[in-house]
């Protein structure tokens, strides 16, 4: 966890069940009719739904796509992945190849510990360290949004296929007072549904 000796931790009694939305930058490698393919950073699950945002075009194109295909490549000596993505039932200007775009993806992930300056997330992949973000968590019928930056990952062994993620609310590292995340499982976890660590 983050800032361990500043903030106590509250150890949520069950997991809290959350949305991280990862927005990555990519390049647009190649388009067909009904194909486009891109190199991203981080590999994609097949008929894994994503979102591509053109970026630069007018008007503002946002693209719903299904994953068909993800393979790892070198690009100068760097590992990328070359997802292929199907489009949806209307393509309209998605024709040109080389250009920069962002990749949207929602990953599904528990959250297990949280504090003023970050929680413990548990996700069924892995995301890279550094990868930033926004965390989406509902509690009581209110939705609570913060951006957060994954400062590290790890297996969890023993559990398949699990991760642990260390995950820093950016609004803490800025001096902002509003940790909505933070905020509504600290108010859950006093109302007796979880204990305190510091």
């Amino acid at each position: 966890m983050f800032d361990r000796r500043v903030h106590p931790r509250f150890v949520l009694s069950g997991p809290l069940k959350a949305t991280f939305r990862l927005i990555e930058d990519v390049t647009v490698e190649r388009v067909t009719d009904d194909e486009l393919w891109v190199l991203s950073g981080v590999p994609a699950r097949p008929d894994e739904r994503l979102m591509v945002d053109r970026v630069g075009s007018a008007p503002p194109m946002v693209l719903g796509m299904r994953v068909i295909g993800s393979d790892p490549v070198l690009v100068g000596n760097v590992l990328q992945h070359r997802v292929r993505l199907a489009f949806g039932a209307s393509n309209n200007g998605a024709e040109q190849a080389g250009i920069r775009g962002s990749l949207v993806r929602r990953v599904s992930v528990e959250v297990l510990e949280v504090s003023r300056g970050g929680c413990l997330l548990q996700a069924a992949m892995a995301i890279e360290a550094g990868t930033f973000g926004e965390l989406q968590v509902m509690s009581d019928d209110a939705e609570c949004r913060d951006p957060v930056r994954i400062a590290r990952c790890v297996r969890v062994e023993g559990a398949g296929s699990a991760f642990r993620l260390g995950a820093a609310f950016l609004h803490a590292q800025a001096g902002d007072a509003h940790y909505g995340v933070a905020l509504g499982s600290s108010e859950g976890e006093r109302g007796g549904n979880g204990r305190v660590r510091t």
